[in-house]
């Protein structure tokens, strides 16, 4: 079993993708070396968490950066993106299930196919489109912003897939966010109204 060795050939030019790759190539060779060691299912357990949560950054990262450059494959390369979310959400479900029926090689070989297709194959167009767009090499042009919440368990997959509908920027998320704004501001009406019932002459 080789190590995953990041090449000049894989660098896109633009620093956050290239940043994300590099991450993806030091958790396969972090799972590798688990895996010669004689790897437990609690450090599978954690490779497919650690995995699924950097490639959904990376995921929402490239699609904020395709839709803000006018890509146009971006259709295209966000069903291969919604295809691996499949893919992460299936393997996650199996674990959960059944952890014995996961092979660590097989992950491994998944690992191994997929960063050389994502990165050579399925980014390379995408990324020279952005750079001759002057989403430059070192600067970030998206501000993001991270919302921690409390909810209850079964409410946190719904919000999840909530907020990103909410930021595929469709004609129906428009709609979904207008419908939301409109309920937000009802509800805040409401309240007002209460409070000057209660608190005013």
């Amino acid at each position: 079993m080789h190590d995953f060795v990041w090449k000049d050939d894989y660098a896109s030019g633009v620093a956050s993708i290239d940043d994300d790759h590099q991450r993806f190539f030091a958790i396969a060779n972090d799972f590798k070396a688990e895996v010669e060691r004689g790897v437990t299912p609690e450090k599978v357990e954690a490779v497919i968490d650690e995995l699924i949560r950097h490639a959904e950054d990376h995921f929402d990262r490239e699609e904020r950066y395709m839709r803000r450059a006018g890509y146009p494959g971006y259709k295209e390369h966000r069903r291969k993106h919604e295809a691996l979310r499949d893919v992460f959400i299936g393997l996650t479900t199996i674990f959960h299930k059944e952890p014995a029926s996961v092979s660590a090689e097989k992950l491994m070989a998944f690992l191994e196919h997929w960063l050389i297709d994502h990165i050579v194959t399925a980014d390379f167009e995408m990324v020279t489109f952005l750079r001759s767009e002057n989403m430059g090499a070192k600067s970030d042009p998206f501000r993001r912003v991270e919302v921690c919440l409390q909810v209850d368990e079964n409410k946190a997959d719904l919000i999840r897939d909530v907020a990103r509908f909410l930021d595929s920027q469709s004609e129906t998320s428009d709609h979904l966010q207008g419908q939301l704004s409109k309920l937000i501001e009802d509800r805040k009406s409401r309240a007002l109204r209460k409070a000057r019932d209660l608190f005013c002459a």
